[in-house]
């Protein structure tokens, strides 16, 4: 399988492990956001977007992994220069799950710009 569409799967199965995180605020906070919507609303969106990079931060850097990434035999080559933080940042910015288009040797820019790379485990 090409490894972009195993990326691709690969980031579907992440999102389904973040938004089932994101559960937990959500049933915490929901009274409080309907009975005050604008007080609460930015509180759960600042949890989900920090949910959000805590999962790819954690498992990326200390795992060299994702839970999408291991079912789907990916990992990632880091080096000395590696940002993991700018890795995990970088993939909320909206074009980049479609950045390769831009780079001329296919690379999203979240890989980029932190020096990581990912390739199929052998």
């Amino acid at each position: 399988m090409n490894l972009y569409i195993k990326r691709f799967f690969a980031s579907l199965i992440d999102f389904y492990f973040v938004g089932f995180l994101i559960i937990i605020p959500t049933f915490l906070l929901w009274p409080k956001i309907i009975n005050n919507p604008k007080e609460y609303i930015i509180t759960y969106q600042f949890i989900c977007i920090l949910i959000y990079i805590l999962y790819f931060y954690i498992l990326e850097k200390y795992y060299n992994t994702t839970l999408g990434k291991k079912l789907l035999k990916l990992k990632i080559i880091k080096n000395k220069k590696s940002n993991f933080f700018i890795r995990s940042v970088f993939k909320i910015v909206p074009f980049d799950i479609i950045s390769f288009l831009f780079t001329k040797d296919g690379k999203f820019w979240h890989d980029i710009f932190s020096y990581t790379e990912v390739v199929e485990k052998r």
